[in-house]
Parts: C-alpha cells; sequence; structure tokens
C-alpha cells in the first residue's frame, strides 16, 4: 500500500516552457522519498497515467478524487488556467475536515501582482492558506542546487505524510473511544448550521451590495458610449471623465467583494464540516433529511451568486476599452478579479451539492 496517493496539478504550457522540469522534479521527489523511506508514493500525471481513449474529464475527476495529496505547481498561468483552477477547488472541496487530505502548493514562479487576480480570489487563498513551499528557479539550479532542492522538498513531504499517519491513527482511537455515542455527530451539525447563520445574513447583504454596485457600473457604461470624434483629446478626456465617475460604484464593489471573501470562507468551512458530519448519521431517515437541508441551503447560494448576462460581460468589455485607454486598466481589473471570484464561489458550491448528493 502507497504511502500517499500524489496528485500533480500543473499548467503543461509551463512544464513544456522548463522543457519537462515540473514533472521531471515531481518524479525525482517520488525518487528521493522512496530511497530515504523504503515506502512508495504513487503519483498522478495525467499526461502519463491517462490512456489513449479514456473518459479524460472524467478520469481526472477521479484521480482528484482517489488522491489524498494534490501538489499544485504554481505559477501565473496556473492561477489563470480555468482547468487548473478547477482541479484545485475540487479536490478543496473534496477535503472537508479531513485531516488525512493536504494541499501542498510548490511556488514554481513568483505569483505576487498577477493581473486580474486579488487576494480575495478563492484559489489565492488556498495557495497561501497552505503549507506551501518557493521552488528556486528550475532553469537556473546547477545539478548539486538541484538535488538539494529535491531532498528539501521530499523532507518536507515526509514530514506532512508521517504527520497524516499520526492523525490518522489518533483518529481511529477516538473513533473506538465513542462507538457507543449514537448521537455524535448532531451537535457538530448543530454548530455549523449556527456558525453559519450570521455569516450568511452578512454574505447576503453584501452581494445585495456588490449587485448595486455592478448595475451602477453597467449604468455608467451604457451613459458615456465610446465618443464618435477621432481625436485624440477627445477620446482621452472621455476614458478620464468615465474613470473618475466610474471610481465610487467600484469601490462599493471592491469593498462588497472583500466582504463577500470573508463571509463566504467561513461559511464555506462549516458547510465541509457539516458535509463530513452526515457521513457519520446512521439512522437513513435522519441522514436523508440533512441532505435535503443543506442541498436546499446550496441552491440557495447558487442562485445567489448567479449574473445577468449584461453583469458577466462587462469584464470583456473592459478589458477591450482599457486596451486603448490606459488609465481605465486598474479599473477593468477590479471588475474582472471580482466577478472571476464570484463564478470560482459558484463553482465551489456546484463541487458541494455534487458531494450532497453521492451521500445519499
Amino acid at each position: 500500500m502507497p504511502a500517499a496517493n500524489i496528485f500533480l496539478s500543473y499548467r503543461h504550457a509551463d512544464n513544456d516552457h522548463l522543457n519537462g522540469g515540473i514533472v521531471q522534479l515531481l518524479k525525482d521527489i517520488q525518487s528521493e522519498f522512496e530511497y530515504k523511506n523504503a515506502k512508495t508514493v504513487r503519483l498522478f500525471i495525467d499526461s502519463e497515467s491517462l490512456n489513449w481513449g479514456d473518459d479524460w474529464q472524467n478520469a481526472l475527476d477521479q484521480a482528484v478524487g482517489m488522491s489524498n495529496i494534490i501538489i499544485p505547481a504554481v505559477t501565473p498561468r496556473y492561477l489563470q488556467s480555468a482547468a487548473c483552477r478547477k482541479e484545485l477547488l475540487d479536490f478543496y472541496n473534496h477535503i472537508g475536515n479531513d485531516p488525512n487530505k493536504k494541499i501542498l502548493p510548490l511556488i514554481i514562479q513568483n505569483i505576487d501582482g498577477v493581473s486580474g487576480l486579488s487576494q480575495d480570489d478563492p484559489v489565492w487563498k488556498i495557495v497561501h492558506a497552505s503549507q506551501h513551499l518557493v521552488v528556486r528557479d528550475l532553469r537556473l539550479l546547477s545539478p548539486t542546487e538541484r538535488e538539494k532542492e529535491v531532498i528539501r522538498i521530499t523532507d518536507r513531504l515526509t514530514r506532512v505524510i508521517k504527520t497524516m499517519d499520526e492523525t490518522t491513527a489518533s483518529a481511529q482511537q477516538d473513533t473506538q473511544k465513542n462507538d457507543d455515542k449514537s448521537d455524535g455527530g448532531e451537535e457538530g451539525i448543530l454548530d455549523q448550521i449556527l456558525k453559519m447563520k450570521q455569516s450568511g445574513t452578512d454574505l447576503n447583504i453584501a452581494l445585495e451590495k456588490y449587485g448595486q454596485g455592478l448595475n451602477t457600473v453597467a449604468e455608467i457604461v451604457n451613459r458615456h458610449p465610446i465618443p464618435e470624434s477621432r481625436t485624440m483629446e477627445e477620446h482621452s478626456r472621455w476614458a478620464q471623465e468615465l474613470s473618475e465617475e466610474l471610481k465610487p460604484a467600484l469601490k462599493t464593489v471592491d469593498d462588497a467583494s472583500a466582504q463577500i471573501s470573508n463571509n463566504w470562507e467561513v461559511i464555506y468551512a462549516a458547510l465541509q464540516v457539516w458535509v463530513t458530519g452526515i457521513k457519520e448519521i446512521s439512522s437513513s431517515a435522519e441522514r436523508n433529511d440533512q441532505i435535503d437541508l443543506i442541498a436546499q441551503m446550496l441552491q440557495g447560494w447558487h442562485n445567489s451568486f448567479q449574473m445577468s448576462e449584461s453583469i458577466r460581460v462587462l469584464p470583456a468589455q473592459f478589458t477591450l476599452i482599457s486596451a486603448f485607454y490606459p488609465s481605465l486598466r486598474p479599473l477593468a481589473r477590479t471588475l474582472k478579479s471580482s466577478i472571476e471570484m464570484i463564478g470560482n464561489m459558484d463553482k465551489m458550491t456546484v463541487s458541494l451539492q455534487h458531494r450532497v448528493e453521492s451521500l445519499r
């Protein structure tokens, strides 16, 4: 039995740019771990673990679900990749409060100041909340320096797996002690519902402010079409005036985004604990009641995260306009970042919905 099942999440273009360096780094870590510990680790690499004709997406989803460690090779392009973000968010959703599943990000390239990505972004938060390691530039390392880097990362991986094993053993002992308690999970579920109540109220208020801010942005943009005049002076004046008029509305959007992110973090953590607690309920009738209750709540969040078509196209409109009018670029980045954040929260909700339905 392997000591761990590791899923490598990476952007193929980054691996190609580094001449296969990301995949080779993980293979060397796998080999070093087995050399030091006399134990195997199973490493899932999509380009090598999938066979011709496999259902690619389904196979990836299954691999994410079966793994107990995911190692995202984080770069600016990774953070902007829809597929990479999905892998990381799916694993995060799969974790719940399970101490035997870990995210171990490797920062392959500096991600500070990535355009269009705020620190309220869920993927950004996951990367920085985890025990991430900054990897020195693989292109600039001598063979000896690279070997030291492999050893450093392997030592960290060894400690993490050892801690996971100890936590699992301790949890099994606790479970054995509490086997005679038939209602052990009920109190935990009630705690999570109470925890979500206030954060849920605050989240709804923030979402309302956020929607009002976005609608104001859309109204202002519609009131100020691009001038037909070809003079640079008039176009520059138009961009500056539009920028100034948009600032209050975008500040509302920005402030509401931060509130949404903070409250969603509390709610989502509670939801994960709740889902895990449902699995421990022995009575099928009671379990189904809890599933129905959380499913209804998740559907409500899913509905809250939906946006009209006129709002969804705003980032694309602003990106196009800001290419010609530099004064609008900061506003375009704020808008794109906040709308993507809501979209990611919706993906997290949908993923959790699927997890809940699988408990029936």
